[in-house]
């Protein structure tokens, strides 16, 4: 939170809870202007901010939209060369499950992570020290 805006907050907050004998009087007009100048400013920076954090929360989904395209063409281009059991699939499909994960795509997330469990347990077998 800005400085500006709490400030701004609190001035509002102890003008609004005036004491009654106090709310009689008709406060300045001076500051009444103020505090609505206050009040407007401060729904400006507030829009602003917003907007602002919901710019950076597209960019971030788009980018990690592109990543997880480009994982996933290169686990197609491993699968044609290597094949399916590749151990470095493996590691793709691990990078696509984080990816999946931080997007919130937990079912997703899950599939990538089991495949990519499957082929270790193909090329390690189920004893091994990856399995423990």
């Amino acid at each position: 939170m800005r400085p500006g805006l709490f400030q701004v907050g609190l001035a509002l907050f102890f003008a609004w809870a005036v004491s009654p004998a106090q709310s009689q009087q008709a406060p300045p007009a001076e500051a009444t202007a103020a505090e609505a100048s206050a009040a407007e400013a401060t729904t400006a920076e507030a829009t602003t901010a917003e907007a602002t954090a919901a710019e950076e929360t597209a960019a971030a989904t788009a980018q990690r939209e592109q990543s997880i395209a480009r994982y996933e063409r290169q686990i197609r281009e491993r699968e044609a060369e290597h094949g399916v059991y590749d151990p470095a699939t493996g590691e793709y499909l691990l990078s696509v499950g984080l990816v999946h994960q931080q997007e919130g795509n937990h079912s997703e997330a899950v599939q990538a992570f089991n495949r990519a469990l499957q082929i270790k347990r193909v090329n390690e077998g189920l004893h091994g020290a990856g399995q423990v």
